[in-house]
């Protein structure tokens, strides 16, 4: 038997061995995945994806309701203890700017970036020049802004 494998194959009689081997290995262990596979069937089935992936983006969303509810009222609880004239155009940060009336994220980004493109606000009326903030946001936020710290 090995000589004529030897012949048509070119391989020496140790080659032959070895690769009969991994033959025989090779089967093996398909024959024990084929058992355990419908064990394994069964795993899977007992372990639902969809229902551990409903939970975790629930809790995320859970989550972030909570963080953004905490930063709100804490941001309404700052904008409570505003006091006329207490924030300066050309000095505020972005928390402070936050803290007006109708000034969220995006306009207290505007107004920073119109105040480094343009230059100081000279009066407090030039704010109606960052986009969307119009005569009606301007009314809501003139008592608590001012330039240089002076009422206007």
């Amino acid at each position: 038997m090995f000589s004529s494998l030897q012949e048509k194959l070119g391989f020496s009689k140790n080659e032959i061995i070895v690769v009969l081997l991994l033959c025989v290995a090779f089967l093996i262990g398909v024959g024990i995945q084929w058992l355990k596979a419908p064990h394994a069937q069964d795993q899977e089935e007992q372990f639902n994806y969809h229902e551990i992936e409903k939970e975790f983006l629930e809790l995320s969303r859970r989550d972030s309701l909570e963080r953004a509810t905490r930063q709100d009222s804490t941001r309404e609880e700052r904008r409570k203890n505003l006091t006329p004239h207490s924030i300066d155009l050309n000095t505020a940060t972005k928390e402070e700017l936050l803290l007006l009336p109708g000034i969220g994220d995006q306009y207290a980004d505007r107004i920073i970036l119109s105040r480094e493109d343009t230059g100081r606000f000279r009066s407090i009326e030039e704010i109606m020049r960052v986009k969307g903030i119009g005569k009606k946001t301007f009314e809501k936020i003139r008592p608590f802004i001012t330039i240089g710290r002076k009422p206007h």
